[in-house]
């Protein structure tokens, strides 16, 4: 995956089937009210796949798919990240959260940190193993890096992506949201959903990184101009799809957020 190489580091986290369903604006009875045998697919699937453990309990007949390129890195001692890792203080035997920082500087000659009070990896490779096993006995996980999704067109009934657009598809050097959308647009089935989160106007995240919007300033929840940002990429490409959003809110911080929500409608 040399598409990597423009990725200076990648967060997973390890959320519960609970939360990533309320982050994607959707429930339990959601799930099971899919179709027969239905295949859902989470874009990112966090350290222990909790998505896809907690589909197959709620219907073991589902397929849940993972994309996740992290799960291979340092399997194979090529070590050009540096993993580091947190334990859950509720749970001393999960993770809270895993780190992957490439080893070199970054833009602006900056070097990114780990976070305070993590442990490095010393093992990766039995990191990495650990992982591709737990994988594989929660779901179906693939190796890939978004937009390029390796599956069948029309193959897939649902997809989930929680921070996916915003941060690692919108780079300075590679601005690719419209080839994503291609992408979730060939692989869901007429009538598939596909939820996002967050369905911020990605724009102001390119003007920030390059350097256009100061780091520091706020994006705003506008659900028409950012409304308007996915309409023209749907109509440029010719992306048939009903577009809507869904708002949630932070139970915590009170703050709102969009949901993105795409019905493929041919």
């Amino acid at each position: 995956m040399s598409e990597m190489s423009n990725i200076p580091e990648f967060y997973l986290t390890n959320r519960e089937l609970k939360e990533l369903l309320w982050m994607s604006g959707l429930s339990e009875n959601y799930i099971k009210s899919l179709p027969e045998n239905a295949v859902v697919l989470e874009i990112g699937g966090g350290l222990d796949q909790n998505f896809a453990e907690g589909v197959k309990k709620l219907r073991p007949d589902i397929k849940p798919i993972t994309i996740d390129p992290t799960i291979i890195i340092g399997s194979d001692n090529k070590n050009s990240f540096d993993i580091y890792y947190r334990k859950d203080p509720k749970n001393s035997g999960k993770f809270k959260y895993a780190q992957y920082l490439r080893k070199v500087k970054w833009y602006q000659d900056r070097k990114l940190k780990p976070e305070k009070d993590s442990i490095k990896v010393e093992n990766q490779k039995e990191f990495s193993k650990t992982r591709i096993q737990r994988a594989h006995e929660t779901g179906f996980p693939i190796a890939a890096l978004a937009p390029q999704i390796p599956l069948r067109d029309e193959s897939i009934d649902l997809i989930i992506d929680i921070y996916g657009p915003g941060i690692y598809l919108q780079t300075k050097e590679n601005p690719s949201l419209d080839k994503y959308l291609k992408e979730i647009y060939r692989i869901l089935k007429p009538g598939g959903v596909a939820r996002i989160f967050p369905a911020v106007d990605v724009q102001v995240q390119v003007d920030k990184i390059n350097g256009n919007l100061d780091q520091d300033d706020d994006i705003k929840l506008d659900i028409q101009t950012t409304h308007e940002f996915y309409k023209n990429i749907c109509q440029k490409d010719n992306l048939n799809f009903d577009l809507n959003f869904k708002i949630i809110q932070d139970t915590i911080s009170k703050e709102e957020a969009l949901v993105l929500v795409l019905k493929k409608t041919v």
